[in-house]
């Protein structure tokens, strides 16, 4: 059976203005679950995400909803945000 993921990628830059990928978080039921760079996913599962459209944050076991807040809040040059993607 082949089940579809979605996910989000966090990219930061290089100094060298190279884009690398520092986290991905990946709708695994009805949670999400971030991997990569220890202190970009620490701040992701504690802070969470200011969703825009509620005015509230938002955090991984929000599931599909945290990866919507991901992709609208996450603009910096330095540390963005995939949309969402399916494998």
């Amino acid at each position: 059976m082949n089940h579809s993921m979605k996910y989000v990628i966090i990219y930061t830059l290089t100094d060298e203005a190279e884009k690398q990928e520092s986290a991905r978080c990946e709708l695994v039921g009805t949670v999400v679950v971030c991997s990569g760079n220890t202190a970009v996913v620490k701040n992701l599962n504690t802070l969470g995400v200011f969703d825009k459209k509620t005015h509230e944050s938002v955090f991984p076991k929000d599931g599909e909803r945290f990866l919507h807040a991901l992709i609208n809040t996450m603009h910096s040059p330095y540390l963005f945000a995939s949309e969402i993607r399916e494998n």
